[in-house]
């Protein structure tokens, strides 16, 4: 959407713990939406301390990247405000004389510097959890320890954001125009690396309530939205299972051992049509040119083999909805392909060996597990509504 589009005053929206949402003439979306994230990540974070068996180094160590994810993206935003939010606010209260809008914006940064050691000493705790060797510290107390400073972060930042949300958004809502603040706001995005972006869209967007889902969308755009639903949303979930494995009990990849035996079975379609194609242009038939082509006997056609693993790579990765219809097509596909086979007239050609046409009969037969998969994994849950 831009600027020219935008309101004169704004009707904010509000995420589960917010404090406030000042009204005016900045859409302060992406500063509430980052905020719910915040908010998401500390308590999960404490959960999973708290419920993670110190002898799984695996979960502690996808939860120690994780971690450094998250302190990532706060320390992104908290320097982009102490950098160029507070100061040009300050520069605005200033002029009009505002002790307290002063005394508020100083308290911004102070707060932050009171936030930064609590984080850095999560940080070690989960680093020295996921090591591999117990005598580093990665015990019961350290544990016990890293669960003290994951509560008090928690509590220190849910503090400074609800102060945030309720008095330093007002107080941006009185001094700035929103073509300011969208300004500032692709400041931010400067910090932001191209790793940092495909981390954080996913990041960002898991968990919106389902009440505020079409203004995020909005806001985000539709080719974004796009990218996070085909690309982005299916790994980063995966993660987030493997991390907070012990504190999300009922939520199970969708495809789960499906998934791994659907890709086991596309490598060996692939493989079998790559020996069907060789051993076409061996025995003359064909050549590397037309050996896997609308008259391939041994093997599908090129086009069919690319849309087989496009709809596995989907289906394997892509957000629910977009893998369920994935499924679908690939078996679909793959049933059309075992039912030609049976009325194209390639199959046992009487100038085929009887290898060769044992070679066919295993071609439709792996086809037919893969459809067969695909269509374990169409019909297996219910897509979310997004």
């Amino acid at each position: 959407m831009s600027t020219s589009q935008l309101p004169a005053t704004y009707g904010q929206v509000t995420f589960p713990g917010q404090a406030a949402a000042p009204d005016g003439p900045c859409d302060l979306l992406p500063m509430f939406l980052i905020h719910h994230a915040f908010r998401r990540d500390l308590r999960m974070f404490a959960a999973a301390a708290s419920a993670t068996p110190v002898g799984d180094r695996a979960t502690w160590g996808a939860l120690d990247a994780r971690w450094r994810d998250f302190a990532r993206i706060l320390h992104h935003h908290h320097s982009g405000e102490d950098r160029l939010l507070w100061p040009l606010l300050l520069a605005r209260v200033d002029a009009e004389g505002n002790s307290a809008g002063r005394a508020t914006l100083e308290a911004m940064a102070a707060e932050h510097e009171d936030i930064d050691p609590l984080l850095a000493g999560c940080g070690e705790g989960f680093a020295r959890l996921a090591s591999t060797h117990p005598a580093d510290g990665g015990d019961d107390d350290c544990r016990a320890a890293l669960v003290v400073r994951l509560a008090a972060a928690r509590d220190r930042l849910g503090a400074h954001l609800g102060h945030e949300e309720s008095d330093a958004m007002a107080l941006l809502q009185q001094h700035l125009t929103q073509q300011e603040w969208h300004s500032l706001d692709k400041e931010f995005a400067k910090d932001y690396k191209p790793s940092d972006v495909l981390f954080a869209l996913p990041w960002v967007l898991h968990d919106v309530p389902s009440e505020v889902w079409h203004r995020v969308r909005a806001f985000i755009g539709r080719p974004m939205v796009v990218a996070w639903r085909l690309g982005l949303r299916g790994p980063f979930e995966r993660r987030e299972r493997r991390a907070f494995r012990y504190v999300l009990p009922g939520r199970r990849e969708p495809g789960g051992g499906v998934d791994r035996a659907l890709v086991a079975a596309l490598g060996v379609v692939v493989a079998t049509d790559v020996v069907g194609g060789l051993v076409d242009v061996a025995a003359g038939r064909s050549t590397v040119g037309s050996a896997w082509g609308s008259s391939a006997t041994l093997c599908a056609p090129l086009p069919m083999i690319v849309f087989q693993a496009v709809c596995v790579l989907l289906t394997v990765r892509a957000g629910r909805r977009t893998a369920r219809v994935a499924a679908g097509l690939l078996a679909a596909a793959c049933l059309a392909s075992v039912v030609s086979g049976f009325f194209d007239g390639q199959l046992a050609r009487a100038d085929l060996s009887g290898g060769e046409i044992a070679f066919q009969v295993w071609l439709l037969a792996v086809t037919a597990v893969l459809g067969g998969l695909a269509l374990a994994r169409a019909v297996r849950g219910r897509p979310q509504k997004r």
